[in-house]
């Protein structure tokens, strides 16, 4: 059974063909307007600061005649039901969406730091330099390759006093600074049972009197 959408104006209307009974009763109660099927690209993604797992994302365009209104979409990965996601804009002709099908159990990732001493520098060691190593570790325990997209940062200061040196990284990131100053993405490509690093070092020179956190 498949409704023809029409578009009057503002408003998307749904002609159900044949008639449905809806029970008088005050509850809430579904009617099926159309199945769609939508080629995905898997999406692996890590913010290992924050979370140290590794997230799969489902990345779809909307190639229906259909335009998706807003709302709560329920998100299942075979028969297991993943979580409820919202949509808060329609998702129109042709655009591209993302649905997060929850953490990944074949593969790991670990960040820590590895590494931290500090000196002083200028005139009667006025200044503080704090020398941060960082490194994350990802392992590939499934049976297919898969690139993982992971993201982190190096500290960025609006203070003058403050200044980021020496900074080290590798390899190299693909992508810098794309929502924020100091933001890194990496897109790691990891076969069955690899495993590889990434590393980041930096110094942070500051004055002895200023008290620095959450780097």
């Amino acid at each position: 059974i498949t409704a023809a959408p029409a578009i009057s104006g503002e408003t998307v209307i749904f002609q159900v063909p044949g008639k449905r009974t809806i029970p008088a009763d005050g509850q809430n109660h579904r009617v099926v307007i159309a199945e769609l099927e939508f080629d995905t690209k898997r999406k692996f993604i890590t913010v290992p600061k924050l979370d140290q797992k590794v997230y799969l994302t489902a990345k779809c365009k909307n190639e229906s005649d259909y335009l998706l209104l807003p709302g709560k979409v329920s998100v299942f990965q075979g028969n297991d039901y993943i979580g409820t996601q919202y949509f808060d804009e329609p998702l129109a002709f042709d655009e591209e969406f993302s649905l997060a099908m929850g953490p990944v159990q074949t593969i790991k990732v670990e960040r820590k730091r590895t590494k931290e001493f500090a000196e002083r520098t200028g005139i009667i060691g006025q200044n503080k330099r704090e020398f941060f190593t960082f490194e994350i570790e990802l392992a590939n325990n499934s049976k297919s390759e898969a690139e993982i997209e992971v993201t982190d940062h190096i500290p960025h200061s609006a203070d003058e006093d403050i200044k980021v040196e020496d900074i080290m990284l590798t390899p190299e990131p693909a992508e810098k600074d794309k929502k924020f100053d100091g933001q890194l993405i990496w897109k790691i490509p990891i076969k069955p049972g690899e495993k590889k690093k990434i590393k980041i070092q930096f110094a942070v020179k500051y004055p002895k009197k200023i008290r620095i956190e959450g780097i």
